[in-house]
C-alpha cells in the first residue's frame, strides 16, 4: 500500500503458529487498516469511482478500499478505467483489495475454477495488452484480493476453500502480479459473525478455514462482521459479539484479523437502524480493544437507491462522499474516528502484542454466559504476567459495570503497558480504574472531537485513576513502572478563539527541558485536512510558559506545536487535539431562522420575489418537497405535491428554485428510481403542474434554474452522453436552447442571465482521459456557444453575467497542498485579465453561491468550516463571518432583495438543520454608483475617504429623519468593538461624523451604522499613519 504500507518484505522467514516457514516476501500487515466495504445489492453501474472521490476518501483517513460480490466494476477486466483507477488510488495514497464481479458463494470455491479466477481477476491489471500503461505505483496500490465473503459452514465448503487457496497461491499470476519490490499480495476471507450450532460451533467453523497446517491453504487475513445494534440507543442488543471476536483472535493465533462494522442503515425490515455517533465509536473501539488490527466500515445503500461506499448520490444519507466530491454527514461522523484510529490508537496497536480483554461484568456482552476470568486467563497466558487491571469502581456516582479494557505490551521490550478502556454502553459513564500495582499513568487524546496531534497527558502516579467516557468511547492509557519523560501543551485549550494581534500565554510541561514553539497555518475543515506553512517559530524557551502574540495571518485555523528533547535524548512533540481558531470580522445580519432539521443532509434553494419576499424550496428529511415563504416576520411552509408521483419516497433530490413575475415557484429536481429531471411549477391559480425536462440514465448534479424577463426559464444540467444540456421552458414546455455541449462529468454548474436575458453557463469539467479539471464558460451566440476554458484543479465555480459581455466568475482552485478562492472578470467575454484573490490558503470551500447587487458580484460560501460573506471594495475583497459558531455544510444560497436586503440559506452541520439568515445590511457605499435608495429609516450612503490617516470626515445620508438615538460603531478585524459614537434625533439629509482615532493602530476596521428599526450599513475602513 502507498500511505497504508500494509505489506513489507520480511528479512527473515515468517513463522506461523504451526511452525511452518513461509517463503521470503510473504504478506505482512504493518499499519492499522481503516477501510470500506460495499453493499452486495448495489447496481455496479452506480459504483462511480473518480480521482477526486479517492482523494476525499484518503482525507477521511480511509486507507483501504474494497468491495463485495459484483462490485468495483471500474476495476473489472472488461472495463477501460482499470489503469486510471489504480493510478488514482496510488496517487491518493490508498490501497485496493479487489473482488471479482461474479465471484461469490460456494461455486467460487471449486478448485476447478482456479484458471478462470487467475485469468479474470488476478492477471488483468498487469496484462500488457489490457493495461499497457500501468506503472509500478499503480501495481503497488493493489494490495490483494478479498476471495470470499461469508463462506459456508459445511466441511465440504471448507475443504474446497483450502484446496482452492493452495492452487490459487501457487498459480502463475503471483509472479506476474508481483509488486515492484517483489512483495506478495494479500488473501482475505470475511466470515459470518456467528454459527447456528452454539458457541463451540463458531470455533469449529473458523478452524476449518483458518487452521490448516499447510500455510498455503490459509488466508493472510480473516475478518468478521460486527452489527451489535438493533434499534437500541443505550446499549448493544445483540449478544455474543465479544465472544465471536475472542474466538477469531484465538484461532488466528497472532495473524491479523479485522472487523467489518456497520456504518449505515441496512435495508428496511432488518432491524438495524442508522447508527449514531455513540454507536459508531463503539463499533470502532470494541474491535480494537478485542485485538483487531483493522476496522472496515460497511456502508449500505438504502435510502435513495445509491450507495457506493466512497461516492454517493447527492441525496444519499448513507454514503460518505457525494458525487460532487464533497463529504456527507456520514463522512463527518466517521472522519474524526478514523483519524483517531490512524494517528492515536493504530501506531500503538501495530507495535504491540495484544494480551487480552478484561471485563468486570459477568455478562460483558449483555447475554454472553462466559465469566470474566475466562476472558482474562485465556487471553493472558502465564508468560505475559498478570493483568494490570483489577476492576472498575461503581457507587457514589460511579458506574464501572459496562467498562472493559484491552491490554497491550510493546514489542520493543519497553517497560510500558497500554490499556484501551472502553465504555460498552451508549451513555456516559464515570468510574475509577483500579490497577494491580503502582504506575505512572498518562492518557492519549480522546476520540471525541479529535482533530489531530498526539501527546500523553499525565494523570499522576498511583494504583488507580478516574475516567469519564461518553457512550461507546474508548481512551488509550499508558502505564509505566519507570519514568518516561513527558511533554504536554496545557494552554491555550484546543478549539479556543485567539484573534490576530492578541497576546496570550502559552503554557507547557516539559520537565525542565527547553522547548521550541511553532505555529502552523491549517485548514481544519472536516472535508480536507491540510497542514500549512510555518508562520511563527520561537526556539529554546525555558520554564513552563511564554507570551505570544498571534500574528496577522490569513488562516482561519492555527496549529500550535511544541517540541523538546527529553533527558533520554528523544525529541518529542505535542500539539492540541483541536486547532486554535483565529477571528474574522463579523458581518452584520438580522435574525436567524431554522426551517427544518436536516437529518445528515439538506438540499434546497433560495429565490427572491420581485417585491423582496424570500422563498426557500427544499427537500425535507422525510423526502417531501417544501416551499417556505417569509412574510410578516414568520415563515409559512407548504408541501409542493407531485401531480404524477405523489408518493413522498419519489419526491426527488437536488431541488433548485426560481420564481416567476408573480412570485410563483418553479422547482427543478431529480426524481430517483424514475431517473428523470422534472419541473414542478405552480400557476396563478395555485395549481401544481409537472413537466419532464429529460430522462437520462441518471442526473448526478443539481440543475440550476433561472427566470428570464420575458417569462421563460432556463435550466442547465448534466445530460450524460448528451453532454451539458441547456434548455428553455415556457409554460412548462421545455426545449433545447442552442446545442448540447460535449462535456465529461460536468459539475458545479452555474447559470446566469446577461442584460439581454440570455443564459451564460460556467461549470467544472474533466476532459476524457485527463484527470485534470477545467472551468468552462459558455457565452450564448447565434446557433450555439462561444467557449473559454481555464485548466487546473477546481472544486467550485459560480458565474454572474449581468454586465453583458463582461461576465464574472468566482471559483476555488487547488494548488497542492494549497487551495484558494479567486475572482475573475472578463473585459470582453474572451479576454480575462489576471484573477483577483478573494481568500488564500488554507481554504476549503464546500459550497459557493453568488448574487448580484449594486453593480458587482457578492458571494457567500462555506469556507474552512465557517459561513462567510465577501464583498468587493476598491478592488479588494473583504471577507467576514456570517456564522462563526456553526459549521456550514454543503449547501449555501445567497440572494438580495430590491433594496439590498441580504438573505442566506444554508445547511448548518453543527445544528443539522436548514437555516436562513437575514435580512443583511443594505450594501450601499462609495463603490456604488446609482444605488437605489432603501426604504425605512436606513443609511442611504456612507462616504469615507479610503484609506484614512486619522483626521478625515465621514459623511452619511439619511433618507428620512430619526427621533430615536442610533449608533455608529467601529469594529476591528477580530470583531471587537473599539469605538462607539451615539447620535440623537437627526433630520433627513447629509450628516457629518468626525473621527480622529489617534489611539488606534493602523490596519483594517469596519464601521457599522445602525438605525433602530432600519437596515444597518457597514463600510470597511483602512487606517494609515
Amino acid at each position: 500500500m502507498r500511505a497504508l504500507r500494509l505489506p513489507s518484505l520480511l528479512a527473515t522467514a515468517f513463522l506461523c503458529m504451526s511452525g511452518t516457514a513461509l517463503a521470503q516476501g510473504a504478506w505482512k500487515q504493518d499499519a492499522f487498516v481503516i477501510g470500506t466495504w460495499m453493499d452486495p445489492t448495489v447496481d455496479p453501474a452506480r459504483a462511480v469511482i473518480t480521482r477526486r472521490s479517492l482523494e476525499t476518501a484518503r482525507a477521511g483517513h480511509f486507507n483501504l478500499l474494497t468491495g463485495m460480490h459484483h462490485h468495483f466494476s471500474g476495476w473489472r477486466v472488461t472495463t477501460p478505467p482499470d489503469t486510471a483507477t489504480l493510478s488514482w488510488a496510488a496517487a491518493a495514497g490508498l490501497s485496493v483489495a479487489l473482488t471479482h464481479n461474479d465471484w461469490y458463494g460456494t461455486s467460487a470455491t471449486n478448485p476447478a475454477n482456479v484458471p478462470l479466477f487467475d485469468s479474470t481477476l488476478a492477471r488483468y491489471a498487469f496484462d500488457p495488452v489490457k493495461s499497457p500503461a500501468l506503472g509500478a505505483a499503480a501495481k503497488d496500490a493493489l494490495e490483494g484480493w478479498c476471495l470470499w465473503d461469508e463462506p459456508p459452514y459445511d466441511t465440504t465448503g471448507a475443504a474446497r476453500v483450502s484446496e482452492f487457496l493452495k492452487g490459487w497461491t501457487r498459480a502463475s499470476h503471483l509472479e506476474d502480479a508481483a509488486r515492484a519490490d517483489g512483495r506478495a499480495r494479500m488473501t482475505w476471507i470475511n466470515f459470518y459473525n456467528g454459527c447456528g450450532g452454539g458457541y463451540s460451533c463458531y470455533e469449529t467453523y473458523l478452524r476449518k478455514y483458518l487452521s490448516d497446517p499447510d500455510p498455503l491453504r490459509r488466508p493472510d487475513v480473516a475478518s468478521l462482521t460486527l452489527y451489535p445494534f438493533s434499534g437500541s440507543t443505550t446499549a448493544p442488543t445483540l449478544s455474543n459479539y465479544f465472544y465471536w471476536m475472542r474466538v477469531m483472535r484465538d484461532v488466528m493465533a497472532g495473524r491479523p484479523w479485522w472487523v467489518i462494522s456497520l456504518s449505515s442503515e441496512v435495508a428496511a425490515g432488518t432491524g438495524f437502524s442508522r447508527p449514531d455517533d455513540n454507536q459508531l465509536r463503539f463499533m470502532a473501539s470494541a474491535p480494537v480493544a478485542a485485538g483487531a488490527k483493522g476496522v472496515v466500515w460497511f456502508t449500505y445503500q438504502f435510502d435513495d437507491g445509491y450507495g457506493y461506499p466512497m461516492t454517493g448520490h447527492v441525496g444519499d444519507l448513507e454514503a460518505t462522499v457525494r458525487e460532487d466530491f464533497l463529504p456527507t454527514c456520514k463522512y463527518q461522523m466517521l472522519q474524526p474516528i478514523n483519524r483517531w484510529l490512524e494517528l492515536v490508537v493504530g501506531p500503538v496497536v501495530m507495535k504491540s502484542t495484544h494480551l487480552g480483554l478484561f471485563h468486570q461484568s459477568w455478562q460483558p456482552a449483555f447475554g454472553d454466559p462466559y465469566r470474566p476470568e475466562d476472558y482474562v486467563t485465556s487471553s493472558l497466558p502465564a508468560v505475559t504476567g498478570v493483568c494490570p487491571v483489577t476492576g472498575f469502581d461503581s457507587g457514589n456516582g460511579l458506574d464501572g459495570s459496562t467498562l472493559a479494557a484491552g491490554v497491550w505490551r510493546p514489542d520493543d521490550g519497553s517497560a510500558a503497558t497500554y490499556l484501551l478502556v472502553l465504555n460498552k454502553s451508549l451513555v456516559t459513564k464515570s468510574s475509577v480504574v483500579r490497577l494491580r500495582g503502582s504506575f505512572e499513568i498518562a492518557a492519549a487524546p480522546s476520540v471525541i472531537g479529535y482533530e489531530g496531534g498526539m501527546s500523553w497527558t499525565p494523570l499522576g502516579t498511583g494504583t488507580s485513576f478516574p475516567l469519564t467516557l461518553r457512550g461507546g468511547e474508548a481512551r488509550l492509557v499508558r502505564l509505566t513502572t519507570s519514568h518516561v519523560p513527558t511533554l504536554a501543551l496545557t494552554s491555550p485549550a484546543g478549539g479556543e478563539m485567539w484573534p490576530p494581534g492578541e497576546t496570550r500565554t502559552v503554557r507547557w510541561s516539559s520537565e525542565g527541558q527547553p522547548v521550541d514553539i511553532r505555529l502552523y497555518a491549517c485548514a481544519a475543515d472536516s472535508g480536507r485536512e491540510i497542514t500549512g506553512p510555518l508562520v511563527f517559530e520561537r526556539k529554546g524557551r525555558t520554564g513552563d510558559a511564554d507570551t505570544l502574540t498571534m500574528p496577522a495571518i490569513v488562516s482561519r485555523h492555527v496549529r500550535i506545536e511544541i517540541a523538546s528533547r527529553g533527558a533520554d535524548g528523544v525529541v518529542r512533540r505535542a500539539t492540541h487535539g483541536a486547532h486554535i481558531r483565529t477571528a474574522l470580522p463579523p458581518a452584520a445580519r438580522g435574525s436567524a431562522y431554522t426551517l427544518a432539521s436536516a437529518n445528515c443532509w439538506m438540499e434546497g434553494d433560495l429565490a427572491m420575489t420581485p417585491w423582496g419576499t424570500p422563498v426557500v424550496g427544499y427537500r425535507s428529511k422525510e423526502g417531501r418537497r417544501m416551499i417556505a415563504t417569509f412574510a410578516a416576520g414568520n415563515w409559512t411552509q407548504v408541501e409542493a405535491p407531485d401531480p404524477v408521483y405523489p408518493t413522498a419516497g419519489l419526491s426527488g433530490t437536488n431541488p433548485r428554485l426560481a420564481l416567476d413575475a408573480g412570485g410563483k415557484p418553479h422547482m427543478v429536481f431529480t426524481r430517483p428510481y424514475v431517473n428523470d429531471l422534472v419541473e414542478h411549477w405552480q400557476d396563478a391559480a395555485g395549481v401544481w403542474h409537472a413537466w419532464t425536462l429529460d430522462q437520462p440514465h441518471r442526473i448526478r448534479e443539481d440543475a440550476p434554474i433561472v427566470a428570464a424577463p420575458d417569462g421563460s426559464f432556463y435550466a442547465a444540467y448534466d445530460g450524460g452522453t448528451a453532454g451539458l444540456v441547456i434548455k428553455r421552458g415556457v409554460a412548462g414546455v421545455w426545449s433545447v436552447f442552442g446545442t448540447p455541449v460535449a462535456a465529461t462529468s460536468p459539475r458545479s454548474i452555474s447559470l446566469s442571465l446577461d442584460g439581454s436575458g440570455l443564459p451564460w453557463v460556467a461549470f467544472v469539467n474533466r476532459a476524457p482521459g485527463d484527470p485534470d479539471e477545467a472551468i468552462r464558460v459558455l457565452e450564448p451566440v447565434a446557433g450555439g456557444w462561444k467557449e473559454r476554458a481555464f485548466t487546473g484543479h477546481f472544486d467550485q465555480v459560480a458565474i454572474e453575467a449581468r454586465t453583458g459581455a463582461r461576465p464574472q466568475i468566482v471559483y476555488t482552485e487547488r494548488i497542492a497542498p494549497h487551495s484558494q478562492l479567486l475572482w475573475h472578470r472578463s473585459v470582453n467575454g474572451v479576454s480575462w485579465p489576471a484573477a483577483t484573490l478573494v481568500e488564500p490558503f488554507p481554504l476549503y470551500v464546500r459550497a459557493l453561491s453568488a448574487a448580484w447587487w449594486n453593480g458587482s458580484m457578492r458571494i457567500a460560501y462555506a469556507g474552512d468550516g465557517v459561513l462567510k460573506y465577501a464583498e468587493l471594495f476598491g478592488g479588494t475583497w473583504t471577507v467576514s463571518a456570517l456564522e462563526e459558531a456553526n459549521e456550514a455544510g454543503a449547501m449555501v444560497r445567497l440572494a438580495f432583495g430590491p433594496n439590498g436586503e441580504r438573505w442566506v440559506a444554508y445547511h448548518d452541520l453543527s445544528l443539522d438543520a436548514l437555516r436562513v439568515l437575514g435580512p443583511g445590511p443594505a450594501v450601499a457605499g462609495a463603490d456604488c454608483t446609482g444605488c437605489p435608495a432603501p426604504g425605512g429609516n436606513s443609511v442611504r450612503a456612507v462616504r469615507v475617504p479610503n484609506p484614512l490617516h486619522g483626521g478625515e470626515a465621514i459623511t452619511f445620508d439619511l433618507q428620512v429623519g430619526v427621533r430615536a438615538p442610533f449608533e455608529a460603531t467601529l469594529f476591528d478585524v477580530a470583531g471587537r468593538r473599539v469605538a462607539v459614537r451615539e447620535f440623537g434625533a437627526l433630520s433627513p439629509g447629509t450628516h457629518l461624523l468626525e473621527w480622529r482615532p489617534r489611539s488606534l493602530q493602523p490596519g483594517a476596521y469596519f464601521l457599522r451604522m445602525a438605525l433602530g428599526d432600519g437596515a444597518p450599513a457597514t463600510r470597511r475602513l483602512v487606517l494609515l499613519r
